[in-house]
């Protein structure tokens, strides 16, 4: 019998049901790093991974960076999509811990990198994100999200000011505070800082035909608060939850083409 939690899990990475998506091989190149604190209830065999009272330090100790482009063909859409992959190990997603970052249309997410605005994260937003621990919890399919706990405050206020000084303060691969909401972020939010995004400059109009193309560079930092849509059957709890955080500098790769069925 399908596991419907990981069906699930697998719909959201497909994300476009209609399409047919070719894949290619993957040359990852860049640096990131994800790490925070998390809990998974029976995370494998009956134990826990952590728990909501006491969360386990978490660093995933990525060493695999892959930016994906998929290219929407069809004549009446223009929503590209990018999907950005931390991860430890060269495994395929579903044999893998790794957190998933998908941009569903990057001209969106274009606009608000060249307007110097902070981008909220959300299963519906603009940006979205999972974690996925196929190899710590092998039973866990369906990982936590990010949701923030507030809409209208899932980023922190900042001016473009501000964001060019973080952007170039970042240090990729690196994080001062692993296991404590680093500055500006602060728990609750979910949230990304693009730093790069292809050859687009903050202040700039974008093109209408903007995509990212192979071999741009994205590059960006993130807070994601964690939630599963995995319920106790006994009190409704979440079954998994906490935050990570960190930052990503990706050289993008041409991995797929969308084609629409015939």
């Amino acid at each position: 019998m399908r596991n419907p939690a990981r069906v699930r899990f697998v719909q959201m990475m497909a994300m476009m049901p209609v399409f047919l998506l070719m894949q290619a091989c993957l040359t990852p190149e860049g640096e990131g790093i994800v790490a925070g604190q998390v809990y998974l209830m029976n995370c494998s065999e009956g134990d826990d991974y952590g728990t909501p009272e006491h969360m386990a330090y978490f660093d995933l100790h990525a060493d695999f960076f892959a930016g994906e482009i998929i290219i929407d063909e069809r004549v009446d859409s223009r929503k590209n999509r990018l999907d950005i992959r931390l991860q430890k190990g060269t495994g395929q997603p579903g044999d893998a811990d790794m957190l998933f970052i998908q941009i569903p249309d990057v001209r969106q997410a274009a606009e608000y990198f060249v307007q110097s605005r902070p981008i909220p994260v959300a299963p519906d937003g603009v940006m979205r994100a999972s974690l996925g621990l196929y190899l710590t919890c092998p039973s866990f399919y369906d990982g936590p999200e990010a949701v923030p706990d507030a809409t209208d405050s899932a980023c922190p206020q900042l001016t473009p000011e501000e964001v060019s000084d973080i952007c170039n303060s970042t240090d990729y691969g690196s994080l001062t505070y692993r296991y404590t909401p680093q500055a500006p972020f602060s728990e609750g939010q979910s949230c990304v800082i693009l730093c790069k995004f292809g050859d687009l400059s903050p202040g700039e109009s974008v093109p209408e035909d903007f995509k990212i193309d192979y071999r741009d560079t994205v590059a960006g930092l993130y807070f994601f608060s964690l939630m599963s849509r995995r319920e106790d059957t006994l009190d409704g709890s979440p079954m998994a939850g906490g935050f990570v955080q960190g930052n990503f500098h990706i050289r993008v790769i041409r991995a797929k083409a969308v084609q629409t069925f015939p």
